[in-house]
């Protein structure tokens, strides 16, 4: 068992946990039987398995406990997280250093994906889609204070590159390709969609020396507030 990081735009995706057979050569080495480079597809060990990607991942947050496909940026708040009547509950307090609260996150299977969000309560702090980098550099699509905001957030600065007015419940996607946002869009009833004409999302370098970006969602507040969820939902493209 040994972990990398895929070629490529597979890169995105993060480094990759491989089970793979090693032998060991003629002068005492260890290598792959596959050669120099370990192999993500293989055939499989027994008859009627395959190896399989799953091309969506949906929580209607409707189970007892979180899915086992969440995390969180637990080395920069420490988060409370709680399903209640079909909807995910997001707070958590902020550690020092963090000024834009909790990120749960999943992990991205391929590296070009659109996801979304349905945010049932609105108020002043923002809260809404991220894909997350860490505590200073992450893309925030969501609500604030009356208006649906586009934020992006590199080295601590925060540049808004998008708003419009909004009040009452949203739905949210974003479109990500090779780590990078490439489309946004909001919709009232989650089936007739909008998106912003000419915006140019130069969202880049979100990815850390050690990990990578990961899609998800975000509360950027205190202990005394809270984001709603209805639902999330990431496909694969």
């Amino acid at each position: 068992l040994c972990h990398a990081y895929l070629a490529g735009d597979g890169f995105c995706t993060g480094r990759q946990p491989v089970l793979h057979e090693l032998e060991i050569t003629g002068d005492g080495w260890p290598r792959f039987k596959t050669g120099s480079v370990a192999m993500k597809i293989q055939p499989a060990p027994f008859k009627g398995t395959v190896q399989k990607v799953e091309d969506e991942f949906h929580d209607s947050f409707n189970g007892k406990e979180l899915k086992k496909e969440w995390s969180w940026n637990y080395t920069y708040a420490d988060i409370s997280a709680a399903l209640e009547g079909g909807s995910l509950i997001l707070s958590g307090t902020p550690l020092a250093g963090n000024m834009y609260g909790t990120a749960l996150c999943v992990r991205a299977q391929e590296p070009d994906f659109v996801f979304e969000a349905g945010i049932g309560q609105t108020d002043r702090e923002l809260k809404g889609l991220t894909l997350y980098g860490d505590s200073g550099n992450m893309a925030v699509w969501g609500y604030r204070d009356g208006k649906l905001v586009m934020d992006v957030i590199m080295d601590g600065k925060e540049t808004v590159l998008f708003s419009t007015p909004w009040e009452g419940p949203a739905h949210l996607r974003m479109a990500v390709d090779a780590g990078t946002v490439t489309g946004i869009w909001w919709s009232r009833d989650g089936k007739e969609w909008h998106s912003p004409e000419n915006l140019s999302l130069d969202v880049t370098g979100l990815e850390r020396w050690d990990r990578v970006q990961r899609p998800g969602l975000i509360y950027c507040g205190g202990p005394d507030g809270n984001a709603e969820f209805s639902y999330f939902t990431i496909s694969y493209r």
